[in-house]
């Protein structure tokens, strides 16, 4: 199998991980209450869903077609088309959260006084990230270093 298949490979693999690991945590008084991975909660599963699907696909192209030479042009645009949903999915995922958790804090502050509601995100989303902009930039990456020879590519 050819490097940048591999890398690629790897690179779903962690984007699976970082599914079904912490993507959002909440805290009352500093004890945390509730951690939500990408694909348990009501609140993260339509982003958890679309993001594993995402992987798989880029998984599914990493093992289609000759898996000795590296990606033809088709291949490298829906893996970077692939990536870049990615990464506007963990945008809008934490803008839209980050909006959402602000108000239920306000609400929650309203009713209980002295009391702090603090939320972070865990590292399943940030795992996330990394993995979508490496979809992005692994097979420019490898054709700018020079990865990609001559005998890479010869058949």
């Amino acid at each position: 199998m050819h490097r940048i298949r591999i890398f690629i490979l790897l690179t779903a693999l962690l984007g699976i991980i970082s599914c079904f690991l912490p993507w959002v945590s909440y805290s009352i008084e500093r004890q945390t209450v509730f951690i939500s991975s990408g694909l348990n909660i009501y609140d993260t599963k339509l982003y958890g869903l679309s993001a594993l699907l995402l992987y798989l696909a880029g998984a599914a192209i990493a093992l289609r077609g000759d898996r000795k030479r590296p990606f033809k042009g088709v291949q490298r645009f829906m893996l970077t088309a692939f990536g870049v949903g990615l990464v506007v999915l963990f945008f809008v995922f934490i803008s839209s959260f980050n909006a959402r958790i602000i108000q239920e804090a306000q609400d929650f502050m309203s009713g209980v006084k002295h009391q702090e509601l603090e939320y972070g995100f865990g590292t399943g989303i940030w795992l996330g990230l990394v993995a979508a902009l490496l979809f992005i930039l692994l097979p420019p990456a490898f054709r700018y270093l020079g990865k990609t020879t001559a005998e890479d590519t010869a058949a």
